[in-house]
């Protein structure tokens, strides 16, 4: 009885790649190919499961590197910056340009951006980042949407109240930032993908 070493390791480590991202899920899958190319090469039974795997994981996790199969978190959280930006614009208007474009600018500007900010799955973000969900809806999203109010009223109040909230929402996200991004940067293997989406 012939035993087949290669189509067997070829296999088991398509099956790892699978759990595996970035680099190290590149290069198990990789092996595994090329172990299943001298499989094949000696004309071992099996070789073609291994290879089939591991071309499957390296298109997958090369696909990735292009932005395709992104992790759900990651297009939440750019949906987070997306507001941010937008609200950096309206904040930038208030201190240097509120001359040239006036409140109605400024208030379209934090429309558009509580919009976005609406759309964010907070609760999955809240997953990864604790304290990200009270922050984000009852500071960020209440003080830009406070602060909004307070410009189309011409509001004193309002605006001071809205920006005591902003200011809130700049001390968590200052604190937490580089949580946020670390989550935002995680890409998930072939089976994370397949099994969280």
């Amino acid at each position: 009885m012939q035993f087949h070493f290669l189509s067997l390791g070829s296999a088991i480590l398509g099956v790892i790649a699978l759990f595996l991202s970035a680099l190290v899920g590149i290069a198990t899958s990789f092996t595994g190919i090329l172990l299943a190319f001298f499989a094949s090469r000696r004309k071992e039974k099996g070789c073609a499961v291994g290879m089939f795997i591991g071309a499957t994981v390296m298109i997958f996790l090369n696909l990735q590197t292009f932005g395709l199969f992104a992790s759900p978190a990651k297009s939440e959280i750019e949906k987070v910056y997306s507001s941010i930006r937008l609200t950096n614009k309206a904040y930038s208007m208030l201190t240097g340009e509120k001359s040239k474009t006036g409140s109605p600018g400024i208030t379209t500007v934090i429309d558009d951006a509580m919009a976005g900010a609406k759309q964010v799955d907070v609760e999955l973000i809240e997953s990864m980042v604790s304290g990200f969900a009270e922050s984000f809806q009852g500071n960020y999203i209440k003080g830009f949407t406070i602060l909004g109010e307070g410009y189309k009223e011409t509001n004193k109040t309002k605006q001071i109240a809205g920006a005591m909230l902003i200011d809130n929402w700049a001390k968590w996200n200052q604190a937490n930032k580089d949580l946020i991004e670390k989550e935002r940067k995680k890409t998930p293997s072939l089976a994370g993908y397949l099994f969280n989406s």
